[in-house]
């Protein structure tokens, strides 16, 4: 995935030239570079040369597609790189269809536009362009904290400050504050429920579900659920690196009644400590419930399927943490397959990096990133056997899912001695000590 802090580079037709010529110019005003005109090219570069360059550096490739643009061979191979370099961004001039290999990716409608700024299509361009994270941001007013890696007069705890506000910051988009996850990790992230106590312990920053009425599944059915405390966050990598270092994993006692199979810790293709555990199976997630209740001295255990229902939905039985409706940047899903927006980071994020996706309680990533190890058997979510090899089911979507995915509702079911980078776990607490 190539990333870039450029200009806006804009593919056009020559017959759209009059509308680019204004939306260029409300760029430039709003203090943003872009590449546009064609016929100011620098010496020795030939057309084909220069726009190659030019979009390689480019934050961000504008398609305009039109009546003239869809047949023009320029702008679909324009597109084309912006497509494959994942920085395609597409705008409806006339009410076409995009070229085949186009259609299946959303487009802003610019059918109606009269050409200012206020407009509704062109606030929505300015929202999805300061996604792409380009050199200048289109809110002069609010200026953003500076990357802290290169500023060697910064004192530890003061870029450490620093990344946490920039986490937490939308305006930013999740590439680059992906970026700035990596590094807290490399620095030592100090939010609660992400790293380890001073006993070496993992340091879970437990919230109350309070129990009552929730409504549950598809169908929305009332049920009813005792209160009990979930895991802001999933099982991080060096929260499970905690259980596999303790000199227990091959402990017994860790795996009664569970079904017999070859123990060996996987290995994370990403391995960042502030990241949540992937390429855990089921069995593995139960024993770290049974050593970290054993180490804490609470009943520890994976969520059933209605204490992961009644996180996400609330009281309100709505569809995601957030609300009923769908959006972009809400979750680390992949926006680009189902329309629902242009960001697909191809990867598992740094715990808490969609703070704007929290649940009522203020749970976070229980949509997407990871999809999550529950209690109960797939087929029988009633059932909390662990004797039995069967599907086990798993919750949230992940990062290579669609929003769709993640919905409330959705379940998937996998067999529990299998690994996947696209799953984990996280933790619920029992209001009793004992399991």
């Amino acid at each position: 995935m190539s990333k870039s802090n450029g200009h806006i580079f804009i593919s056009y037709a020559r017959e759209d030239r009059g509308k680019v010529t204004i939306l260029a110019q409300l760029f430039e005003a709003e203090g943003w570079s872009v590449w546009w005109d064609r016929d100011n090219l620098s010496a020795g570069l030939s057309l084909s040369e220069a726009i190659g360059t030019a979009i390689d550096d480019a934050c961000c490739v504008l398609v305009c597609w039109s009546r003239a643009s869809e047949k023009s061979r320029w702008v679909i191979d324009e597109a084309t790189e912006g497509l494959d370099q994942r920085k395609l961004l597409p705008v409806l001039f006339d009410d076409v269809k995009p070229p085949l290999g186009f259609r299946n990716i959303h487009n802003i409608n610019f059918i109606e536009w009269n050409n200012q700024d206020s407009h509704e299509a062109y606030q929505r361009l300015k929202t999805e362009l300061n996604q792409k994270n380009p050199q200048r941001s289109f809110d002069k007013s609010s200026q953003k904290i500076e990357t802290t890696r290169n500023e060697s007069t910064m004192t530890l705890p003061d870029e450490i400050d620093s990344l946490l506000k920039q986490l937490e910051d939308s305006s930013i988009s999740p590439e680059q504050r992906l970026e700035y996850g990596d590094r807290l990790a490399e620095l030592g992230d100090p939010r609660a429920g992400v790293g380890l106590n001073e006993q070496g312990l993992p340091d879970i920053d437990w919230v109350k579900i309070p129990g009552g009425d929730f409504l549950y599944g598809e169908n929305r059915e009332l049920r009813q659920i005792e209160t009990f405390y979930m895991a802001r966050y999933p099982v991080t990598n060096t929260q499970f690196r905690a259980f596999i270092e303790d000199g227990v994993y091959d402990d017994d006692d860790l795996w009664v009644e569970l079904p017999e199979w070859k123990r060996k810790p996987g290995k994370s293709s990403w391995r960042q400590l502030n990241r949540p555990c992937t390429f855990v199976n089921w069995y593995e997630a139960i024993a770290y419930c049974r050593w970290l209740s054993d180490r804490l001295g609470y009943c520890i255990q994976l969520p059933t399927e209605h204490q992961w229902e009644r996180a996400v939905r609330g009281t309100d039985g709505r569809n995601y943490p957030w609300g009923d409706e769908s959006g972009s940047g809400l979750a680390n899903v992949d926006e680009i397959s189902d329309n629902s927006g242009f960001n697909n980071l191809q990867q598992p994020s740094t715990v808490g990096l969609y703070k704007m996706g929290a649940s009522s309680e203020d749970v976070l990533d229980l949509a997407g990133n990871i999809g999550e190890w529950g209690w109960y058997e797939n087929e029988s979510p009633e059932d909390v056997s662990t004797t039995v090899k069967v599907r086990r089911v798993v919750r949230g979507g992940s990062w290579r899912g669609s929003l769709a995915n993640a919905h409330a509702s959705i379940r998937l079911g996998f067999f529990p001695e299998k690994r996947f980078g696209t799953i984990g776990f996280r933790v619920v607490r029992l209001i009793s000590r004992n399991c």
